[in-house]
């Protein structure tokens, strides 16, 4: 029942909801939305509470550009921390997912199971 729903939206040859508007696929930077979330914790945490005056927004908003200024010195620099171990292995195996998958060796559902797997979705 769910599976039918969810091949028939998703991932049928002609889904409800077409591929373009939710695959992520081709991209190599951004795998979540991590990144936003934690900016946004990062900026209420500042600003002290979520829902701050024009006063403390303005003051967390300059706050957080003086810390963009300092990653960025630091990025021009090449001091940037390293990645997790765990990270690049994860890349790497999804990489090579990616590339058999791309190369026709890999059906979607096998290529979807084991990226899964891989973050444990499972």
């Amino acid at each position: 029942m769910f599976n039918d729903y969810f091949v028939e939206t998703w991932l049928d040859e002609n889904p409800k909801i077409s591929m373009d508007m939710w695959n992520v696929y081709t991209e190599t930077e951004r795998r979540t939305n991590n990144h936003v979330e934690g900016w946004n914790s990062r900026l209420m945490k500042v600003a002290g509470k979520h829902h701050p005056n024009i006063v403390q927004f303005v003051y967390a908003l300059k706050r957080e550009q003086a810390a963009t200024q300092l990653k960025v010195a630091q990025h021009d620099a090449a001091m940037l921390p390293p990645q997790k171990k765990k990270n690049i292995v994860m890349g790497q195996h999804l990489a090579v997912f990616k590339q058999e998958y791309g190369s026709g060796c890999k059906a979607v559902l096998s290529f979807l199971g084991e990226a899964g797997h891989l973050i444990k979705l499972e």
